[in-house]
């Protein structure tokens, strides 16, 4: 999970809790839920818009190269042994 899935997990779990805490107490923002859970909706969608950049990405595209490296090797290494029990 990337650091957007941590985020909109962070935001969900924080709005319940949140709301958890209110309702338990019978706080007066009790009824407030609802806005809570319309702005865990709005941050969520502001979160999923955003594009990874920097380091992780970095590392992302480093991995991505080598990974089709190997990908490659393996498929001409299959290539080969198909050759043979061809033959």
């Amino acid at each position: 999970m990337d650091y957007r899935g941590t985020a909109i997990m962070g935001v969900w779990i924080g709005m319940a809790g949140i709301i958890g805490i209110f309702t338990y107490t019978n706080h007066m923002l009790a009824g407030a839920s609802l806005w809570l859970i319309f702005a865990a909706l709005m941050m969520t969608a502001h979160i999923i818009r955003q594009t990874p950049e920097g380091e992780s990405i970095d590392k992302l595209s480093g991995d991505l190269t080598e990974f089709t490296k190997r990908l490659s090797s393996l498929e001409e290494s299959v290539d080969r042994i198909n050759r043979l029990l061809e033959e």
